[in-house]
C-alpha cells in the first residue's frame, strides 16, 4: 500500500484578475462565434444559465457570465466545479481562436498541497508553462552534453515524500 504524489507546474492567477483581460478583449466578432458555439455545446451541468447567453454581446459580457459560473463550494474537493469551467473555457477559447497558453482551473485549500505564492482558497486558472520560457545550455552544459555523447541536456523536476 502506498500513496502517490505528483509534481505540477504552470503559471498561476486568481480568475477574477485575468479572465476579464482575456475575454474583454476579444472582438464582437469572436464573442459571437464564442456564444454560439457555448449554445451549440451547452451542458445542463454547467453551472451558468443557458438563457444568458442571449443577453450576451461584448467581451465584458461574456466575461460576467464566465465569472458568474465560478462558484466556490467548500464541500467539493476541487472548490467548484473545474470541469464545467475548463469545458466552458476551452469552447469559448476554440471558437474566439483566442491565442493564449492551455489552462486549467485550480481552488487549493492549503499551502501544504501547493507552493507558497500560489493564492489559497481562491479560485485559480492556471496556464501551461511550455514555450513560455526559454532555457539556454551554458559554455559548462555545452560541454557536458559533447562529453556525454547527446545534443542538448535538460531539467527534470520531481517530489520527494518521506516520512
Amino acid at each position: 500500500m502506498g500513496m502517490d504524489v505528483s509534481s505540477s507546474t504552470g503559471v498561476v492567477f486568481e480568475i477574477s484578475d485575468v479572465v476579464p483581460n482575456i475575454l474583454e478583449s476579444l472582438t464582437d466578432a469572436q464573442v459571437k462565434s464564442s456564444v454560439t458555439r457555448l449554445k451549440k455545446k451547452y451542458e445542463d451541468n454547467w453551472p451558468t444559465k443557458k438563457e444568458e447567453l442571449d443577453k450576451i454581446s461584448s467581451g465584458e459580457d461574456l466575461s460576467n457570465w464566465f465569472l458568474e459560473g465560478i462558484v466556490v463550494d467548500e464541500d467539493d474537493e476541487d472548490g467548484f466545479d473545474t470541469y464545467a469551467i475548463e469545458t466552458i473555457w476551452d469552447n469559448i477559447m476554440s471558437a474566439s481562436k483566442c491565442k493564449v497558453p492551455d489552462a486549467t482551473f485550480h481552488y487549493w485549500t492549503s499551502s501544504r498541497l501547493s507552493d507558497y505564492e500560489v493564492p489559497i482558497e481562491t479560485p485559480c486558472i492556471v496556464f501551461e508553462e511550455y514555450g513560455l520560457f526559454a532555457t539556454k545550455m551554458t559554455a559548462k552544459g555545452k560541454k557536458l552534453a559533447t562529453t556525454l555523447g547527446v545534443s542538448e541536456i535538460s531539467t527534470s523536476t520531481w517530489t520527494t515524500l518521506s516520512y
